[in-house]
C-alpha cells in the first residue's frame, strides 16, 4: 500500500491552483499509480445552499473543520491528498502539517508565485468569480512559505504564468514520488516548540551519546555501521525540520529499536528491565496473579498496606519482580476500584506493556473497558490478556467470555493480543503466561544518555537511615554521591545510597526500579508525583499550552473552561481546559470541542506540575459515575511559557443604508448608541459586506442612532448585510 502524502497548495485566488491540482492528480494516478484525492473547502461550501445567496462567517468553522476531517480521513486511507485551497496563513499550513504528522504522512508545500496582475486577468476571463479586492487583500496578507520556519519551506515554487501547466504538473508528481522514495525510512516528526536555530554541534554530541550507549549495552560492534547511518539521517532530519535535540535523540532511539527488532538474535548483553502493568476491574484477581508471578517483593507489593487487607482490595500501586530469561520483569499492580482510577492513570505512565486481567465468571466490566481505553490513549504497545478464574466456569461460559474479549479487542490497537487462561488462586496457567510474556515483550531502548528523571511513587522515613524515595528511572543515570533536585518544590538533596530490589548498587540507569536514600531533605517534604532530577533540568507550570486529542468514546461536550482531572507523571490534580483555534497571531475561543478532531488548548491546573515539552497529560472526569466513560482525552504539552490570553469573537450584523458623499456608505444596526459608534470609529475598525465579499473601514459615526460611515474597497449593494467582528480578550487566571 502506498505511503500517504499531503500536498499543500499555497497561493492567491485565481493563481492556477485548481487547474494544476486536476492535472497533477491525473499524472499521479496514471503514471505513478497513486490513488489521489483533491480536497477543497469550496466543495463543502457548495453543499450549503445558503452560500449561493450570501457569505456566512458563522459557518466557516464548520467548513474548516469538515475540510480538515476529510484530509485526515483520506490520509488514514493512505491516499495522496492535494489541499486545493489558498492556505495563505502560516497557522493554516501548520494545522495541515500536524494532520500529516498524526496520520504518519509525508507532506510538501507547493507555493504559487503567480503575479497579482495575471491572477486578476485570469479571474476576469472566468467572469470575475472572485472580487478583485479579495484577491488583492490575500496577496498583501499572504504569509509567504519559508520566511520563518524550515518546516514551512516550499517543496516547489512555481509560476503557472511562465510555464506550461502540463510541465508543472509532471514536476509536482515526480517530486511526490521522489520524496516518498527518499523519505520512506523516516516520517516527518512533530516539532513541539518553535526554535530560532538548531545547534548542529549539540545534535551531533547527543546523538553520538545515544549510539555509544546502545553499542555498549548490546555489546555488538556489528551494530555500529547501521547505527551510525541512522544517526546521520536523524541529524539531517532534525536540521531540516527544526527538530529539537531532545526529540532528535528520541527519534534515533526509536529507529535503533526498529533496527534491533529485525535482528532477534541481538539482545542486551546483561539483560534488561521491562515494566509490566497489571490492569483490570476490582476483584478480578490482579494481586493474586502478581503473587503467582512474583519472586522479589518490595515494601509496597502484594497489598501489604493495612487498609488493603482490611478492605480486601488493592488501594495503592504495588511493585514486585521476577526473572524472565535474561530480563527482569517489574510488575506494577494497579487498583481496579472505580474510586481509585487516578492510581491506574499514574501507573500507566511508567509501564512498557500490560496484562489486562479479566475474571471468567464476570467477564468485562466498567473498569476493564476504562483501563483498556487508558492503555490505548497512552499508546502502550504490548498487551496480554489474562483470563482468570477459569476454575469457576464451564467450557461454554469460557468460550463465550473469550469471544466477547476478542470482539472488544478488535476495536482497539490490541486486536492481536494473546489471551491466556489462568487460575490465579491455584497458580494454574502461569507457565503459559510467562511463556507468552517472554514472546511478546522485549526491553526497549531507553534514554540512558539523558539527564536524570525519576518520578517518586513512594516516600518514607527509615529510623537510623533517613529519608527514602522509590521510583522508576525514566531517563539518565543516578550515582551514589550525586547532588539532585526535587521538583516542584525545588529542594536540593544528595544521594546517600541506591537500592534495586534489596541490592545495594553504586549506579542505576533508565529502566531500573530504585530506592534512593536522600540527605538534606525530610520524607514529609516528598510526595507521590514529585521528580528527582538533575538540577535545573525541569520546569514547573500551572498554565500549559497543549495539543489536545479527545477520545471518541467520551460522549459529553467538552466546553470552554470545563473542570477536568489532569494526570501528568504520577500526579493527578484538578484543572480547566480552554480550547481555541488559531487565527493568525490570535487564539480564538472555541465554545466546545469537536470530538472528531484535535485542537489546541490551554490547560490551567490548580497546582503547578513539573513537566517538559512533549510530555503527555491524561484528562479525565473522575467525578462522573463510574458506569460512564470518564477518559476525556490526551493533551501533549507544546509550551510551558503559555500566554494567558484568548480572544472571543462576536459578530454584530448591520445593513447598508445609503450612499453618501465622498464614496462613503451609511451602515445601520451595528451599534446601539452614538457613543459606541464614536468609540469604534476612532479605532478605524474593519467591517465585511457579506454579499459582495468586500471589506470596509469605519470612518466616523453618522447621526444619533449608532449609524456609521464606511469606506468600502468595492461598492456594496443597497441594503446589503454587513458584519463587524468584535474581539474580546479573555484572561485565563
Amino acid at each position: 500500500m502506498q505511503t500517504p502524502f499531503l500536498l499543500i497548495f499555497c497561493g492567491i485566488p485565481s493563481s492556477g491552483k485548481s487547474t494544476l491540482a486536476r492535472k497533477t492528480a491525473e499524472i499521479l494516478e496514471e503514471k505513478y499509480q497513486r490513488s489521489t484525492a483533491i480536497i477543497s473547502s469550496d466543495a463543502f461550501r457548495r453543499m450549503l445552499p445558503t452560500y449561493e445567496r450570501t457569505f456566512e462567517p458563522g459557518l466557516e468553522d464548520f467548513v474548516r473543520g469538515a475540510t480538515y476531517r476529510a484530509i485526515q480521513e483520506a490520509l488514514r486511507w493512505k491516499l495522496t491528498v492535494i489541499s486545493d485551497d489558498m492556505n495563505y496563513f502560516r497557522s493554516i499550513r501548520r494545522q495541515l502539517k500536524r494532520i500529516a504528522e498524526r496520520t504518519n504522512a509525508h507532506f510538501g508545500i507547493v507555493y504559487f508565485t503567480t503575479p497579482l496582475e495575471m491572477a486578476l486577468k485570469w479571474n476576469r476571463q472566468r467572469g470575475s468569480l472572485i472580487p478583485d479586492s479579495l484577491i488583492e487583500e490575500v496577496y498583501h496578507k499572504l504569509d509567504r512559505p519559508g520566511e520563518k520556519y524550515r518546516w514551512d519551506s516550499p517543496m516547489l515554487t512555481l509560476d503557472p504564468s511562465k510555464e506550461q501547466l502540463a510541465t508543472l504538473a509532471a514536476t509536482i508528481a515526480s517530486k511526490v514520488d521522489e520524496n516518498e522514495r527518499e523519505s520512506s525510512q523516516a516520517l516527518i516528526k512533530p516539532r513541539q516548540q518553535p526554535q530560532a536555530s538548531i545547534s548542529k554541534a549539540e545534535l551531533e554530541r547527543e546523538t553520538r551519546r545515544v549510539v555509544g550507549e546502545v553499542i555498549r549495552r548490546y555489546g555488538n560492534l556489528d551494530l555500529a555501521q547501521d547505527l551510525t547511518r541512522l544517526r546521520r539521517e536523524t541529524v539531517a532530519d532534525a536540521l531540516r525540520n527544526e527538530i529539537s535535540v531532545r526529540e532528535a535523540a528520541s527519534l534515533l532511539r526509536k529507529k535503533a529499536e526498529s533496527l534491533l527488532k529485525k535482528a532477534p538474535d541481538i539482545s542486551l548483553s546483561t539483560g534488561g528491565t521491562i515494566h509490566v502493568g497489571i490492569f483490570g476491574h476490582v476483584d478480578h484477581g490482579k494481586t493474586q496473579l502478581a503473587r503467582c508471578l512474583t519472586e522479589i517483593a518490595s515494601t509496597a507489593a502484594l497489598d501489604k498496606h493495612p487498609q488493603a487487607q482490611v478492605r480486601g482490595m488493592s488501594i495503592d500501586i504495588g511493585f514486585s519482580a521476577f526473572s524472565l530469561g535474561k530480563n527482569l520483569i517489574v510488575l506494577v499492580d494497579l487498583p481496579g476500584h472505580h474510586s481509585l482510577l487516578k492510581h491506574a492513570l499514574a501507573g500507566a505512565n511508567i509501564v512498557d506493556s500490560a496484562i489486562l486481567t479479566i475474571a471468567a465468571d464476570e467477564g468485562m466490566k466498567e473498569q476493564t473497558i476504562e483501563h483498556l481505553q487508558v492503555l490505548s490513549v497512552l499508546g502502550i504497545k504490548g498487551l496480554l490478556v489474562a483470563l482468570n478464574k477459569i476454575d469457576l466456569v464451564n467450557e461454554a461460559q469460557l468460550r463465550e467470555v473469550r469471544s466477547n474479549i476478542q470482539q472488544l479487542l478488535s476495536k482497539t490497537p490490541f486486536r492481536y493480543a494473546p489471551i491466556v487462561e489462568v487460575s490465579a488462586l491455584k497458580c494454574e496457567g502461569i507457565d503459559e503466561l510467562r511463556k507468552r510474556l517472554q514472546e511478546t515483550t522485549t526491553p526497549p531502548i531507553r534514554d540512558w544518555a539523558g539527564s536524570l528523571k525519576i518520578p517518586i511513587s513512594h516516600s518514607f522515613h527509615v529510623t537510623g537511615r533517613g529519608s527514602v524515595a522509590t521510583g522508576t528511572v525514566l531517563r539518565g543515570k543516578a550515582h551514589v554521591g550525586d547532588v539532585v533536585e526535587v521538583v516542584p518544590q525545588r529542594r536540593e538533596a544528595r544521594i546517600k545510597s541506591i537500592e534495586i530490589f534489596g541490592k545495594d548498587v553504586k549506579e542505576a540507569s533508565a529502566g531500573d526500579r530504585v530506592g534512593l536514600r536522600l540527605s538534606n531533605i525530610r520524607s514529609r517534604d516528598l510526595s507521590r508525583g514529585d521528580f528527582v532530577i538533575a538540577p535545573g533540568t525541569m520546569e514547573e507550570a500551572d498554565l500549559l499550552d497543549t495539543r489536545f486529542a479527545p477520545t471518541q468514546l467520551y460522549s459529553e461536550d467538552i466546553r470552554f473552561g470545563e473542570a477536568l482531572h489532569v494526570s501528568g507523571g504520577l500526579r493527578t490534580t484538578v484543572g480547566q481546559i480552554f480550547p481555541y483555534s488559531e487565527r493568525g497571531p490570535l487564539r480564538i475561543k472555541l465554545g466546545k470541542i469537536d470530538s472528531n478532531i484535535d485542537c489546541s488548548a490551554l490547560i490551567k491546573t490548580r497546582e503547578p506540575l513539573a513537566l517538559e515539552v512533549g510530555d503527555r497529560l491524561l484528562l479525565a472526569k473522575l467525578d462522573q459515575p463510574h458506569q460512564c466513560n470518564r477518559i476525556v482525552g490526551i493533551a501533549e504539552v507544546t509550551s510551558l511559557q503559555a500566554s494567558p490570553e484568548i480572544h472571543s469573537a462576536k459578530i454584530k450584523k448591520g445593513q447598508v443604508k445609503k450612499k453618501t458623499a465622498k464614496d462613503l456608505y451609511a451602515v445601520s444596526g451595528l451599534f446601539r448608541t452614538k457613543q459606541a459608534a464614536e468609540h469604534v470609529a476612532e479605532k478605524q475598525r474593519k467591517v465585511y459586506a457579506v454579499s459582495t465579499k468586500t471589506t470596509g473601514i469605519i470612518q466616523k459615526e453618522y447621526g444619533e442612532d449608532g449609524d456609521v460611515l464606511v469606506k468600502f474597497k468595492d461598492a456594496p449593494k443597497e441594503h446589503e448585510e454587513v458584519h463587524y467582528y468584535r474581539l474580546r480578550r479573555i484572561k485565563i487566571d
